[in-house]
């Protein structure tokens, strides 16, 4: 019987699964109580993910003698099943039999990150790594839990510790990349991706993730040769066309570009957002004379209002239109006379032939970076809110001029595009009147509004858009960072001067002073130092010569 399972286990090992199971199970035929059988089929059903029946041959080896690997392997079977508190129960009955487990302290960690539970995820790889002092793949984890607590600089010590005691270590390779990334150590991270490369060439992650630097580094063109390396791994990779699409946008080749935007669908990253509807996608080409079609939002308030000039065009196809927007929009979007129904709450019984996502419309109009639609303005304010701010500034004497110098704190470029008010008062002068154009502003910021003799907010908290619009078309000059209110102010015409990074959206373009969205919009751009201060000072200058 011995020599049959010592038979059956080397058959196991060498991969040969369906002869050792037929041992297994010829064994526990003649024996049903032979744990050394039942446990290794259990093993061996847990390899083929065949997980019910794993964990039903592990709970019988453990009624016949309980070990410590029994529970570790029922820990693993949990885990494949999403049953996260079982299995952790199953390894802390593991450190029971074996206080010193490396493993399972490890595998403990591995659970709480998922959980979650960083500090103490951090804390069970900590132990692993006592016991174990060069265990390589605890000191991987024990990166990636301090990535998630925002122990940025600790993380980059535990993958570097990890890569010391194996130098193989490919994502250990490519997580210190990313962490180098995000703080913009473009050298360091571009040489870690590569060396994911070199230890795995079909690692598409790497590429696509070096085309991602490239990009960000103003190089989109390097940028697409790695996303075209990634696509000739995967040609399938969803990630790979979205980044590619990025750059192309950039470059200002909206007819690849934008055909390549539509995989955005499948970035389940983006969170975007989408209908439950199984009405088909109008592209361009479907007759729409008579037909009605909603046209619906999916991404922030910036985003609805840049594509919003596309209802009028779809209007002029002869189509019935239903426009389906965010509440802030409602008000301003409403003075577009040729929709049929504005509707802002989720309904999925909305009546329509056709569908389309608001940011389609470029890709369905062959839109090209020289025939973007009502590039000089299409959008108006209430004209009696117009007038109640124009009598509330009669106070304010001289030039006026709205400001945004921050956007959405959870956007996920805002710490790049947003710039804090203690230093963009370098362009607060004293001979003009300032008025704050956004809505959130932090306790900091309203202490130094406060303490400021021509900084002034006049919105309240009840405002949305269409009364931001009347509060800009009171304004000599709008100065803005990157966010709604950039799009708002170029939507209306206003002269606007907008302060971009180094590392720019697509929409802006590559280089240009102009956007070829917004007639009205003059770009200042961050140099490749990344800082604002050359920004800051060229816009003083021209604040000078624009108002004499």
């Amino acid at each position: 019987m011995n020599s049959n399972i010592e038979q059956a286990i080397k058959l196991h090992l060498d991969g040969n699964f369906e002869e050792a199971k037929r041992i297994y199970l010829d064994i526990l035929d003649k024996n049903p109580d032979n744990q050394n059988a039942t446990e290794m089929l259990g093993v061996l059903n847990l390899q083929q993910k065949n997980f019910d029946e794993a964990l039903s041959l592990i709970d019988t080896a453990i009624s016949i003698s309980p070990n410590q690997n029994l529970y570790s392997n029922k820990g693993s079977v949990y885990i494949e099943l999403n049953r996260f508190d079982m299995a952790l129960e199953c390894f802390k009955k593991v450190l029971e039999f074996d206080p010193n487990s490396y493993e399972t302290y490890n595998n403990i960690g591995n659970i709480l990150t998922h959980k979650k539970q960083y500090k103490d995820a951090i804390l069970h790889y900590i132990k692993a790594i006592n016991l174990k002092p060069d265990y390589a793949k605890a000191y991987y984890n024990l990166g990636n839990a301090l990535s998630e607590y925002s122990m940025k600089n600790e993380a980059i010590e535990a993958y570097k510790k990890a890569i010391e005691f194996d130098t193989s270590y490919k994502e250990a390779y490519f997580n210190l990349g990313n962490e180098f990334f995000a703080k913009q150590n473009f050298l360091d991270a571009l040489y870690c991706f590569n060396k994911t490369i070199e230890l795995d060439s079909n690692f598409i992650d790497a590429y696509n993730s070096i085309g991602v630097l490239y990009k960000e580094d103003c190089k989109p063109e390097i940028a697409i040769e790695y996303y075209n390396k990634a696509l000739a791994i995967d040609s399938n990779s969803y990630l790979a066309y979205w980044n590619k699409a990025l750059s192309l946008l950039l470059l200002n080749d909206y007819t690849q570009g934008f055909k390549l935007y539509e995989y955005r669908w499948q970035n389940k990253y983006l969170n975007l957002i989408n209908i439950n509807t199984n009405k088909p996608l109008w592209q361009g080409n479907e007759n729409l004379k008579g037909k009605t079609i909603l046209l619906h939002f999916e991404q922030g308030y910036g985003d609805t209002i840049q594509f919003c000039r596309y209802i009028p065009l779809v209007t002029e196809l002869g189509a019935i239109v239903i426009v389906k927007i965010q509440k802030q929009l409602y008000n301003l979007i409403k003075q577009f006379d040729c929709i049929s129904e504005l509707i802002v709450k989720d309904d999925d019984k909305i009546e329509c032939d056709y569908q389309i996502p608001l940011m389609s419309l470029a890709y369905a109009f062959k839109t090209t970076a020289s025939s973007v639609p009502f590039s000089n303005g299409y959008l108006k304010a209430n004209s009696k809110k117009v007038d109640i701010f124009k009598q509330e500034l009669l106070k304010y004497s001289g030039i006026k001029i709205g400001i945004a110098w921050s956007g959405k704190a959870g956007h996920k470029n805002d710490h790049n595009r947003s710039i804090a008010l203690d230093k963009f008062l370098q362009i607060i002068l004293p001979e003009f009147n300032y008025f704050c154009l956004q809505k959130n502003i932090n306790e900091t910021d309203e202490e130094i509004i406060k303490n400021s003799s021509n900084i002034f907010y006049l919105l309240d908290d009840f405002c949305d858009f269409n009364d931001t619009a009347a509060l800009c078309e009171n304004m000599d000059l709008i100065i803005t960072v990157d966010t709604s209110i950039a799009h708002l102010a170029g939507a209306l015409g206003k002269k606007t001067y907008l302060l971009l990074p180094y590392a720019p959206d697509w929409r802006w373009g590559l280089s240009s002073n102009k956007s070829v969205w917004y007639d009205s919009i003059t770009i200042f751009r961050q140099d490749e130092a990344r800082n604002w201060d050359a920004v800051f000072s060229h816009i003083v200058k021209q604040l000078k010569i624009e108002f004499n």
